[in-house]
């Protein structure tokens, strides 16, 4: 009775708000009781979404980055009171403070960096120096307050956590987030690069109002990877 009642809600929540497609998983004691998938993956083609439409997932990347920290941490690669720029010496704010930073103040959005203002979505940074570049492009930024002081949501910290993993690891971050993180947990269709998705899987980003227009730029940017755009399906979240 409780599946048939959510499978209800959900009908009800996907109509009512002008969805123009939803995947859904439910999960209870590490059991997957359901998966349901409705609408379409683009209102022009009117092509279902299906168990295996891989959607962006935005900020729930955060978990994973998140989990390959502890993960060095375990490892006594790092250390949580560990400042980012001991791994990154090019990592420098126009804020003297910024030294204060540690990798655990970073994980709770306690630093002080600022949040990001402009994804650049349209510019289509796709090669392996574009994180780099990203963070040695911040030191004209002044930190919020002093860390630790107060909360405040950075998804540049968390860009930045992405180039101390590479750094960390000796290998791409998203060639680490894939062997130590989404294949041990059974994400397989799971991915933090876009150009990996295959286009018979791959949804469609829309503007959304009561109507649903398909937007022509893809919500990527590799600068940016960490903190926004892992790629993934229902059933690899169910897996998480």
């Amino acid at each position: 009775p409780l599946v048939q009642e959510i499978e209800t809600y959900i009908q009800q929540y996907f109509r009512a708000c002008y969805l123009p497609g939803l995947a859904v998983g439910l999960v209870k004691n590490n059991t997957i009781l359901l998966t349901a998938s409705l609408g379409v993956v683009d209102v022009r083609s009117q092509k279902k979404v299906t168990a295996h439409s891989i959607f962006h997932t935005a900020s729930i990347s955060k978990l994973f980055v998140a989990t390959a920290v502890m993960q060095l941490v375990e490892k006594g690669k790092i250390a949580l009171e560990d400042p980012p720029h001991r791994f990154l010496p090019y990592f420098k704010l126009a804020d003297e403070r910024y030294q204060q930073i540690t990798i655990q103040q970073m994980l709770s959005h306690v630093s002080g960096i600022p949040d990001l203002t402009d994804y650049e979505l349209g510019k289509g940074e796709d090669d392996d120096g574009a994180l780099e570049r990203f963070v040695k492009s911040l030191h004209h930024l002044k930190l919020l307050f002093t860390p630790g002081q107060q909360f405040a949501y950075s998804n540049i910290a968390y860009d930045i956590l992405g180039d101390l993993i590479a750094k960390v690891s000796g290998m791409p971050f998203e060639d680490y987030l894939q062997q130590n993180v989404l294949l041990p947990m059974g994400l397989e269709n799971s991915t933090f690069l876009s150009h990996a998705i295959p286009d018979k899987l791959a949804t469609t980003p829309h503007f959304h109002t009561y109507t649903n227009i398909p937007s022509n730029i893809y919500p990527y940017n590799r600068a940016h990877a960490l903190s926004s755009t892992l790629q993934s399906r229902i059933q690899d979240m169910c897996n998480f």
